[in-house]
């Protein structure tokens, strides 16, 4: 879980839940509450955690348990996030339907992730990684090689 890694990332580097705020430019109070799990940590502050921290957004999200330094400390770019989502549901031949029914959610949320509406919550996000079996950081755009986790076959739902 994500909150563990957060937490840990703020007690190694000796800082304050006030200061990683202040960075994030977010409450004391908000930040309180993703590093505790109360509140899922948005997508777009993780990956202003990991920039911080110089770790991979895998790692700042719980996937990866490997803290290492992080070789492409780029933003993440959302464009790129609907750009590679977008393809690997053509690639792989899904419905809305049947990724809607993998990640829990109805069609119209789903197609509204897909299209941008309205921004998906890292749950459903390392749903997606899992399901194309992708990496975290490569789908966020903040890597240009594939990563993959499988071989290249179709992965129909």
């Amino acid at each position: 879980m994500y909150c563990t890694n957060i937490k840990k990332l703020r007690l190694l580097h000796e800082k304050k839940q006030s200061d990683v705020a202040l960075s994030l430019g977010c409450l004391r109070a908000r930040y309180s509450m993703w590093e505790s799990g109360l509140v899922m940590i948005p997508l777009e502050f993780a990956d202003k955690l990991a920039l911080l921290y110089n770790v991979k957004l895998a790692y700042i999200l719980g996937v990866e348990k490997n803290m290492s330094s992080n070789k492409y400390n780029v933003p993440m770019d959302y464009n790129v996030v609907l750009e590679r989502l977008n393809s690997l549901k053509e690639e792989n031949h899904n419905s809305y339907e049947e990724i809607a029914l993998y990640l829990n959610c109805n069609r119209s949320t789903c197609y509204r992730y897909f299209k941008g509406i309205i921004k998906l919550p890292v749950d459903r996000l390392i749903l997606i990684c899992r399901l194309y079996e992708v990496d975290v950081d490569w789908l966020c755009g903040k890597k240009n090689e594939i990563v993959s986790t499988k071989t290249k076959t179709n992965n129909r739902i």
